[in-house]
């Protein structure tokens, strides 16, 4: 199993997106008008629409309400994009398609220096194959990025 994180730059370009990829059928709207709406699951894959991430400016407003009870509320503020959460449930989809629209996944690794336990680098032993200098460490999901999670 692997998630994604995907960006696109509006609903719109998100629902293509996933039209090209036949994760979308066709329903009735009830009126004869039909419209194009993302299968959110099946038995490959399920995904959450996070829509626009809103992140707090660190300012606060002053919101006073019908009874006049008062209190500061954050300030949000948008990014303008529209983001989803996606399952490959099997992980055996081809994510290249993708790869312009993924802030990140689960399986993505970065090669980093191996160190001790003092925090000093190991270096790599010549009389071995491997390069015990370095290792491939899960990259952690981006903190700025929207924090949904499955259900």
């Amino acid at each position: 199993m692997i998630d994604y994180l995907l960006k696109f730059d509006s609903k719109a370009q998100a629902l293509t997106f996933a039209e090209q990829m036949g994760f979308t059928t066709t329903e009735e709207e009830g009126n004869g008008i039909e419209i194009t709406v993302p299968i959110a699951q099946s038995e490959d894959h399920s995904y959450t629409v996070i829509g626009e991430h809103f992140v707090d400016t660190g300012k606060t407003e002053t919101i006073r309400d019908e009874s006049g009870m008062e209190w500061e509320q954050p300030i949000m503020q948008g990014d303008g994009k529209h983001w989803v959460l996606f399952r490959d449930i099997k992980g055996d989809m081809d994510a290249e398609p993708a790869e312009e629209f993924i802030i990140w996944s689960s399986d993505m690794t970065e090669r980093v220096r191996k160190r001790d336990e003092n925090g000093q680098f190991i270096a790599d032993d010549p009389d071995t194959p491997e390069n015990e200098a370095w290792e491939d460490v899960p990259v952690p999901r981006p903190e700025n990025a929207p924090d949904r999670i499955f259900l």
